[in-house]
């Protein structure tokens, strides 16, 4: 699994896949459940993004609230996410420099969702993004995520090859 080699501590994991794994007739279906065996089986946790200006809190998380707002409780994405966060497996990570932000606005001009997804896999530790969204971070937006902040953006597809 390719996302075995780039990730041994941590990375973020974008809501499509998590409902992808929910939904059989999705082309990235397969793959998607496949990211989350590999997960369920190592030590890898996954981040969110730290807005809350006190301790992390996961209601001041903008991909947490992705996670609530499409996910419905009886998901499997839903129940892993649940499962990763009672067992300590969920860390948080403070908002990008000014610097990275403005590279960030830069990669990911139109969605303010995907730029606090990106900001939290540019402050994680393996600095690896797992997304299947290929309408906002399409080619030349991965290509720049990996020169200007060094992180990898990878679909279910290529993640689970």
């Amino acid at each position: 699994m390719r996302a075995s080699d780039e990730c041994t501590t941590d990375l973020v994991i974008d809501t499509n896949i998590l409902v992808h794994a929910s939904n059989g007739n999705e082309t990235y279906y397969q793959s998607s459940i496949q990211i989350i065996e590999w997960l369920r089986d190592s030590d890898v946790s996954i981040v969110l993004d730290d807005t809350g200006k006190a301790k992390p809190n996961p209601n001041t998380s903008v991909l947490y609230s992705e996670y609530r707002r499409h996910l419905t409780p009886s998901t499997l994405g839903w129940i892993f996410v649940s499962h990763l966060m009672r067992t300590g497996r969920a860390s948080f990570v403070a908002r990008p420099s000014q610097a990275a932000k403005k590279s960030i606005e830069k990669i990911l001009p139109r969605n303010k969702q995907d730029r606090a997804v990106l900001g939290a896999a540019h402050g994680s530790i393996d600095k690896l993004l797992l997304t299947n969204d290929w309408d906002d971070f399409d080619q030349a937006a991965r290509k720049a995520c990996r020169k200007d902040l060094q992180v990898s953006v990878l679909d279910s597809l290529d993640a689970s090859a």
